[in-house]
């Protein structure tokens, strides 16, 4: 008779014996077996395999430390002497910002400044009478007046030097509008 086949757990053909049939539902798996003795010698090593994919780019690892200092470069060149020169200088409106600009090229330079008006600030106190200056110089001679003069001396009231009148100031009031 021929070899009689039946599918095993695996999908894997099992063939019994001649005149042996298996028939029915597999049972469970047995116990996996001991494990078999060591030492044996170890096989060749295997031709290396082709290269796998580039993987993704990981995240970026921390900071490394600081490195040593290096050393000092050399002196550099001398460079010119740099001149300032004040351009313009120009008042600016109450309230706004001061402001400076540099023009010029190398090494001569100009600075030009906008300087805000200050507010006006209160008056001041009276400051003190001053000297009294030298008399001046005489004057033109005036027009020539009215013939009949009238003056204050003492306590007369005297016109054109002919009319004397005598004056008390306590009883008369003649002269107070005479200046």
């Amino acid at each position: 008779m021929n070899n009689m086949c039946v599918q095993g757990c695996n999908n894997n053909k099992k063939c019994i014996d001649d005149n042996v049939f298996i028939i029915g539902v597999p049972g469970m798996r047995g116990p996996t077996g001991p494990t078999g003795p060591s030492g044996g010698a170890t096989g060749p090593t295997g031709p290396t395999g082709a290269t796998g994919p580039t993987g993704a780019i990981g995240p970026t690892g921390a900071t490394g430390p600081t490195g040593a200092t290096g050393p000092t470069g050399p002196t550099g060149p001398s460079g010119d002497t740099p001149t300032l020169e004040i351009g313009t200088v120009t008042t600016g409106e109450p309230g706004t910002q001061a402001t400076a600009s540099i023009t010029g090229t190398a090494p001569n330079y100009i600075l030009n400044l906008t300087i805000p008006q200050g507010p006006t600030g209160s008056q001041g106190l009276q400051g003190e009478v001053g000297p009294t200056g030298p008399t001046g110089p005489t004057g033109p001679t005036g027009l020539t007046g009215a013939t009949e003069r009238l003056f204050k001396s003492s306590n007369k009231i005297i016109i054109d030097s002919s009319l004397i009148i005598p004056y008390n100031e306590k009883k008369d009031n003649i002269l107070h509008n005479i200046s």
